[in-house]
């Protein structure tokens, strides 16, 4: 007894596994709202860089430089804040492809990020 398939049935099953497939294989990457709420958060944390010097001068006798602790503690709460924002937006953690986005969007920054706790330690020299 042989069984005719219907040839639409198969391609469409077959287009419909393969575009499930693709869905769950392609990478993720973080979306636009996610991207600005990142640059939101490090924006926040510039206004106001005193507080990262202010721990990192907490723990001087431990460290030579603490402008780079300054900034350790930025990153830190940079990346701890949106893994949280991300998590509760989302309801799953990031994929290893949005944390390298997070990790580019932070590099990219990096620079004004150094350049708010230098001015914060420029300004506590001149007094």
């Amino acid at each position: 007894m042989s069984v005719k398939k219907d040839l639409k049935l198969v391609i469409r099953s077959d287009l419909v596994r393969f575009l499930c497939y693709m869905l769950i294989c392609l990478p993720m990457s973080l979306s636009v709202p996610l991207k600005d709420a990142l640059n939101s958060l490090i924006d926040n944390l510039m206004v106001n860089p005193q507080n990262m010097r202010n721990m990192a001068s907490d723990l001087k006798p431990l460290t030579r430089d603490d402008t780079e602790v300054a900034f350790g503690i930025f990153v830190g709460y940079v990346t701890g804040g949106f893994a949280e924002l991300f998590f509760e937006s989302q309801k799953r953690s990031m994929t290893s492809i949005e944390a390298e986005e997070m990790r580019k969007i932070i590099f990219k920054r990096a620079l004004e990020m150094k350049n708010a706790i230098a001015y914060v330690r420029f300004q506590e020299s001149k007094s």
